[in-house]
């Protein structure tokens, strides 16, 4: 009896093979980055997750269009990115606040952009060895250099706007292919997508063309018309909303970008510096770190070594890719890829905040990835453009590339659990960012933010504030000009150790430096307050309101400090001023109680307090001292109204 044949279309299990490549491609991503899924919320993340308006979710998606992307009102207010925002607001209208899905969000977007990155390649790599696409996009997807982009939730921009430049590349080759314009419409559409996510896709202006020249049999005429119309998108993206958008405010500090104080030929000579910076971190990727700024990155001058033998290599593989470009070589491609997508980030023409950052090689990764990809072929002597390369070499080549992935992937899953949450980040990076000024502080500050929301034991507390000391000495030591450190280091002094001389000294640097900001007046007048020394207080305080009238946490320190003097007619005065400048806050009416009560004048005290609990009903503490007022005062109907007041649950209380 002979045994029945399976019927093949039975097998539930049948995979086509055309989806194999895709298959492998989602299982490495997930591989690398699933341990991702596990972290907090790190670094930049606060941007989203303390968005105001993203919080108010999809009902904001109209709203998000006439705003700035990021608004940190009194510190910056800048860029216009709504297509990121509006996906967090969707996120958080469909799940709150929660990094575990919103990590899942990104993992799934990286898939996307090494997904297209694959359909990209198989059809410009169409005349080259079918497995040439996918190494490459494996190489790609398993660089560590990402870690930053996929891992840290604020950089999903630089996802989107991968994504989209990179659909716009598929699209618009489609158009050229068939000829049909609907693509093109869609392709520019796509690009459109990719700007309003971050405009770090520019270089795809000159990318698209350049791939369209390369691999395709485009005339000349529409490679222009194309590149024109990729440029106008970009111009009308960049333009059009600073019609209806509020102004910008962007501070920009020494200690982030010391480059745009320099001269031309030093940011040239710096610059070519940098393209050896990120030249190492893609042939070696080692240390990841989150951040860089003053004072990693050496400023340097011609004829400095490094700058003369950047400009020798970068020019030479510049001339060789002019040189084969007519040829349609496909190195001329890679490096004429690979200069147009990082020459933006070299900081000669724009300084970039941080100087240089790992998330700013997500493009000019591609170029790499193809070009470790050929060299899987050609150092065994394969020509990557033969179809039928042996199985043994083939083999070899494969071989080759596993022991590449090996260790990219080794460091990516590590480099993942670092950025576990705020505290792992700055902790785990410290010991390769003594010379960062912002690493220092980012750290010390966190570390402070702990001490104040934890309890340690005193052993352990007193090892924690002496790291806050460290790191922001440190700082100071590598940029004394900076009156925030300076600020932030007389409040550890003040919170913690109850060091109010050297709390002193440290409010005074920051004042030399900066002697318009009324706030370190106001610090500085507190600390003399609390030493004791009145008069000095009353000073700063005074000057504090001569710089900025309308701050009034001065005339509040004043007012107490005229109670403390027995001039209780100049905290009376200095109280009225502090609700001339804010009518709605109730304080000043519960310090004009405190102060009448002491005077004996009970009417004018429970006027006040009344008007304070009608300025804020949610004052308990109030409410319970006017009902028990009325109570001995025979008003049961007072007395039950702020009863119900002060028994009221409260929102936020």
């Amino acid at each position: 009896m002979q045994p029945k044949k399976k019927n093949p279309k039975t097998n539930k299990l049948f995979i086509p093979k055309k989806y194999y490549d895709f298959i492998i491609l989602a299982l490495l991503v997930f591989l690398l980055y699933g341990n991702t899924l596990f972290n907090q919320y790190a670094l930049d993340d606060h941007l989203v997750t303390d968005s105001p308006v993203i919080l108010k979710g999809v009902k904001a998606i109209p709203e998000i269009f006439v705003t700035h992307y990021a608004n940190t009102e009194g510190e910056f207010v800048y860029g216009y990115r709504p297509i990121v925002k509006t996906a967090f607001a969707i996120e958080y209208s469909i799940w709150g606040e929660n990094p575990f899905l919103s990590h899942l969000v990104n993992i799934l977007l990286y898939l996307a952009v090494c997904i297209l990155l694959l359909l990209l390649f198989k059809r410009i790599f169409k005349r080259y060895h079918p497995l040439l696409p996918l190494l490459a996009t494996m190489l790609f997807a398993a660089h560590p250099v990402h870690t930053e982009v996929v891992a840290s939730l604020k950089n999903r921009d630089e996802l989107l706007s991968l994504m989209g430049a990179l659909a716009s590349t598929i699209l618009i080759i489609k158009y050229i292919d068939t000829n049909r314009v609907k693509y093109l419409i869609i392709g520019l559409i796509s690009f459109l997508f990719a700007y309003l996510s971050k405009p770090t896709c520019i270089p795809f202006i000159a990318i698209i063309p350049l791939i369209l020249y390369f691999f395709t049999d485009i005339k000349l005429s529409k490679l222009i018309v194309i590149t024109l119309l990729l440029l106008a998108i970009a111009l009308l993206a960049r333009y059009l909303p600073q019609l209806y958008l509020p102004s910008t405010f962007r501070p920009r500090k020494f200690y982030e970008n010391n480059i745009r104080f320099e001269d031309l030929w030093t940011r040239i000579a710096t610059g070519m510096n940098i393209l050896l910076f990120y030249l190492k971190k893609l042939i070696y990727p080692f240390p990841l770190l989150y951040y860089y700024g003053y004072n990693m990155i050496p400023i340097v001058k011609f004829p400095d070594i490094r700058a003369i033998l950047s400009v020798l290599f970068h020019g030479s593989i510049l001339v060789y890719a002019i040189f084969k470009l007519r040829q349609k070589s496909i190195y001329s491609f890679v490096i004429l890829f690979y200069l147009i997508s990082i020459a933006m980030f070299t900081n000669i023409v724009r300084p970039a905040m941080g100087i240089v950052a790992e998330r700013f090689l997500f493009t000019p990764s591609v170029a790499f990835s193809i070009l470790l990809g050929l060299l899987a072929f050609r150092i065994f002597k394969n020509n990557p453009a033969n179809k039928n390369i042996p199985y043994k070499a083939i083999y070899k080549t494969v071989t080759l590339v596993l022991i590449i992935l090996i260790p990219y992937t080794t460091l990516t899953i590590s480099r993942n659990r670092d950025w576990k949450d705020y505290f792992t980040l700055f902790s785990s990076d410290m010991k390769y960012l003594e010379n960062s000024v912002r690493a220092n502080v980012l750290y010390a500050g966190k570390v402070k933010d702990n001490l104040k929301r934890k309890l340690y034991r005193p052993e352990e507390k007193n090892q924690l504030i002496n790291l806050t000391l460290k790191h922001y000495k440190q700082a100071l030591k590598l940029y004394p000009k900076n009156d925030v450190i300076w600020n932030n280091l007389a409040s550890v002094y003040n919170d913690f150790i109850g060091d109010n001389e050297k709390a002193i000294k440290c409010l005074k640097k920051a004042i030399e430096v900066k002697p318009d900001k009324p706030g370190y007046y106001v610090n500085l007048g507190a600390t003399y307050y609390n030493s004791n020394k009145i008069d000095a207080s009353r000073e700063c305080l005074e000057k504090c309101l001569e710089i900025d009238p309308a701050f009034n946490k001065a005339r509040f320190l004043l007012s107490g400090l005229y109670l403390e003097k027995n001039e209780p007619e100049l905290a009376i005065k200095i109280n009225n001023e502090i609700i001339k400048v804010d009518s709605l806050s109730d304080k000043a009416y519960i310090n004009l109680g405190d102060i009448y009560i002491q005077l004996g004048d009970t009417a004018l005290a429970i006027k006040n307090w009344e008007t304070a609990v009608y300025k804020n009903p949610g004052n308990i503490n109030i409410c319970k001292l006017l009902n028990g007022y009325y109570v001995e005062n025979n008003n049961p109907e007072k007395a039950r109204y702020y009863q119900i007041l002060a028994t009221k649950p409260k929102k936020n209380q």
